[in-house]
C-alpha cells in the first residue's frame, strides 16, 4: 500500500522528486524481501539518472547492475519486475554509452585546441568502437518490446518503446556531431524510419493515457519532440512542448517542464550540442567549463597518446589547466589575449613535458607580449591584463557573440 501510495502520490503532483525519492529510499530499507529490490532499483534509476558526476555516476550505474542482476535471478520475481529492471540497465547502459561517446569527442576537440592531429586512426577507432556500443542496446531493446507484448502488459510496452527510440536518437545526435565536428556534411534521416519511430513514440503516448499515467504520456510526446527536432521539424516540436508544459507545470513535473521550456526557446540539448559542434566560440566555451576531473581525464588521454611515462602526468595536467584557464579569459574577457609556451620540450621524448614548460602572454589584435616568462600561467595572465588590457577600449570576450546557428 506504501509503495502504490507513493507512486500515486508522485505522478498526481503531490510529492515532487526529492520527496519521492527519500521515500523509495526508505521502503528500500523498510519493506518486506520481495519488495525491497524493487524500491532499491527505482532509488538507484533516479539517482542514476540525475546525476551529472562522472565518477558518482558510475558507482550509481555499477550498484544498479547489480541489483538487477539480483531480481532477474530472483525466482520469486514476476516477470513484470524482471522486465522493468531491465529496461531500467538499458536506459542506463545508453546514458553511459553515450557519456563515453561525449567524453570521446571532447578528446577530439581538446587534441585540436592543444596542436594535436585531430582524427588520428587511434582516435577514429575509439569513436567506432563508441559508437558499436550502441548495437547491442538496439538490439536488447528489441527484445524487450517483444517481451512487453509477450506478457501483454501495456505500460512495460510503452516504456520500451520509449527506450528504444530514445536510444536511436542518442545515436543518431551523435553521429551528427561527430560529422559536424570533423567539418562533414550531415545525412538526412531516412524519411520511412523516421516516420516509424514517430509512430512508436506517438503509440507510448496513447498507452499511457489510456492508462491514467500522466506522467509517462508527458514524457512520452516529449520524447516525440526531440525526435523532432532532430528531423528538423522544429514548429511541430515547440507545438508539442506547449500542449505539455501546462499540465507539467500543474503537476510539478520539473524536469519535464525544464524540457518543454527549451523547446519553446528554440535551445534545445541538440541545437546546443550541434551549436558547440560547429561554432569556434561554443565550442571555446565548452572547453573552458570544463571541470577538474575532466581536464585530468583528458591528461590522461594526452599522456598515452603521446607515449609519455606516467610520471609525467602532474605536468600535463597543469598543462590542460593553462589551456582551459587562457580559454576562460578569451570567452570572458577578450579574444585576443592568447598563452604561449616554449615547444623547445616537444622535441624529444627525452624532454616532452619533463618539467612545466616557460610560458608568456600575448595581444593577438596589437602583438602585446610579456616581459617576463614563466610556466606560473595564472601570475602571468594577471599581470598582462593589468599592463595591457586593464584600460583597453578594444577588448572583445568571445561570449558577447550573440548569433546561434539552427540546425536541420
Amino acid at each position: 500500500m506504501q509503495t502504490l501510495r507513493n507512486a500515486c502520490d508522485y505522478h498526481t503532483g503531490r510529492l515532487d522528486y526529492s520527496e519521492y525519492l527519500n521515500n523509495e529510499k526508505q521502503l528500500a530499507k523498510s519493506a518486506p524481501p520481495e519488495f525491497a529490490l524493487q524500491h532499491e532499483l527505482e532509488t538507484l534509476r533516479l539517482e542514476h539518472l540525475r546525476s551529472r558526476g562522472f565518477k558518482q555516476r558510475a558507482i550509481i550505474w555499477k550498484k544498479l547492475r547489480e541489483t538487477v542482476a539480483k531480481i532477474t535471478a530472483d525466482e520469486n520475481a514476476s516477470r513484470a519486475l524482471k522486465l522493468q529492471a531491465r529496461l531500467a540497465q538499458l536506459f542506463a547502459d545508453a546514458i553511459e554509452a553515450d557519456a563515453q561517446y561525449v567524453h570521446g569527442l571532447t578528446r577530439l576537440t581538446m587534441r585540436k585546441e592543444m596542436g594535436f592531429h585531430m582524427p588520428t586512426p587511434p582516435v577514429r577507432n575509439e569513436l567506432r568502437r563508441i559508437m558499436d556500443l550502441t548495437k547491442p542496446l538496439i538490439e536488447e531493446s528489441d527484445r524487450l518490446v517483444k517481451e512487453a507484448i509477450d506478457q501483454e502488459h501495456p505500460l512495460l510496452y510503452a516504456e520500451a518503446l520509449i527506450t528504444q527510440v530514445i536510444i536511436i536518437i542518442v545515436h543518431t545526435v551523435n553521429s551528427r556531431f561527430f560529422l559536424a565536428s570533423t567539418k562533414q556534411d550531415l545525412q538526412a534521416i531516412p524519411q520511412e524510419a523516421f516516420q516509424q519511430l514517430c509512430q512508436r513514440l506517438d503509440a507510448a503516448a496513447k498507452t499511457f493515457a489510456r492508462a491514467g499515467c500522466l506522467e509517462g504520456e508527458i514524457r512520452a510526446k516529449l520524447s516525440l519532440a526531440d525526435l523532432l527536432d532532430v528531423g528538423g521539424k522544429t514548429a511541430e516540436a515547440q507545438k508539442i512542448a506547449e500542449e505539455v508544459r501546462a499540465p507539467a507545470l500543474a503537476m510539478g513535473y520539473e524536469h519535464q517542464i525544464l524540457r518543454a521550456d527549451e523547446h519553446l526557446s528554440g535551445n534545445t540539448a541538440y541545437q546546443k550540442l550541434m551549436s558547440v559542434a560547429t561554432t569556434e566560440r561554443d565550442m571555446d566555451a565548452m572547453l573552458a567549463e570544463a571541470s577538474d576531473e575532466e581536464m585530468k581525464r583528458f591528461a590522461a588521454d594526452c599522456l598515452e597518446a603521446i607515449g609519455l611515462p606516467k610520471d609525467r602526468l602532474p605536468v600535463v595536467e597543469r598543462d590542460c589547466f593553462s589551456m582551459r584557464d587562457i580559454l576562460q579569459e578569451q570567452v570572458h574577457w577578450c579574444r585576443h589575449l592568447d598563452l604561449i609556451q616554449d615547444l623547445t620540450h616537444a622535441q624529444s621524448p627525452q624532454t616532452h613535458f619533463l618539467g612545466d614548460p616557460t610560458r608568456w602572454c600575448i595581444c593577438t589584435k596589437f602583438r602585446y607580449k610579456s616581459n617576463i616568462t614563466t610556466p606560473d600561467w595564472l601570475a602571468l595572465i594577471g599581470a598582462f591584463k593589468q599592463v595591457y588590457c586593464a584600460n583597453c577600449l578594444a577588448r572583445e570576450p568571445k561570449i558577447a557573440d550573440k548569433e546561434r546557428p539552427k540546425h536541420p
